[in-house]
């Protein structure tokens, strides 16, 4: 099948920014992470689906998401291939952590000059350009919802700018929350609505990240039935869309 990319290039030219990183020390290495973090690569797809994106499987067992720069690249893939689609790298990086059971990183060009990111250089990468990092947190447990003894309104009202600003937010509570292996609680926002979490959650944790100090985690919960049940027993929303 005739791939529609030819003239596709990502602007990420890993030869030229691995030599530059490698004469520049640490400030060159923020440029390259920054660099990375504004691009957007051809990963091959399923032909009538462009959200079933194909993984490479290592002979050890792991899964890495294949990343191309430009259609010359992606012509090396060795597999049959239905068609491609662009996805930018956060995008593709939030896939890796909502499925880090399954899918152990990145790797852009695997079969010309590779690199390979793990889910830990990810983090690193996240945490030296944004000040922070995401990690997927652990369902199986059960969290204890706890009120706050003073509303962050300004917090709160920059969150609801962003909610009004997109479809499909319809309710959201900001509260502490603890599981039995935490010895202190953290702050937690749970929000109901429809879409994906890997394109609205990186939106909140910008916004949230100015108002957290150095070493603070903070939570972004999908809601669901139970979890909406325990928060309105908790607190009211500070965002609800309907106004029920």
């Amino acid at each position: 099948m005739e791939m529609p990319y030819e003239d596709f290039s990502s602007g990420f030219s890993l030869d030229e920014e691995r030599r530059k990183l490698s004469e520049t020390g640490p400030e060159g290495r923020r440029a390259f992470f920054r660099l990375l973090r504004a691009s957007s690569f051809l990963i091959p797809c399923k032909a009538d689906n462009p959200t079933e994106i194909k993984i490479i499987n290592t002979g050890d067992g792991e899964a890495f998401l294949p990343l191309f720069t430009d259609n010359c690249e992606l012509e090396k893939w060795p597999f049959p291939r239905e068609s491609a689609t662009v996805l930018p790298y956060d995008k593709l990086k939030s896939i890796v952590i909502e499925k880090c059971e399954t899918v152990s990183g990145l790797v852009i060009n695997p079969f010309g000059n590779s690199m390979t990111l793990r889910l830990p250089q990810i983090q690193e990468i996240d945490a030296l350009t944004a000040g922070f990092s995401f990690e997927k947190t652990n369902d199986c447990y059960e969290k204890l919802f706890i009120p706050l003894f003073v509303s962050p309104k300004q917090l709160t009202n920059r969150l609801t700018a962003l909610f009004d600003s997109r479809e499909g937010i319809y309710r959201a509570h900001i509260m502490l929350v603890q599981t039995h292996t935490e010895l202190v609680p953290h702050l937690c926002l749970l929000i109901d609505f429809s879409g994906d979490k890997t394109e609205l959650f990186p939106e909140v944790a910008k916004v949230v990240h100015p108002f957290l100090t150095k070493g603070d985690r903070f939570e972004i919960i999908k809601a669901d039935f139970n979890s909406l049940a325990a928060a309105a027993k908790t607190c009211a929303p500070f965002y609800d869309k309907y106004g029920v």
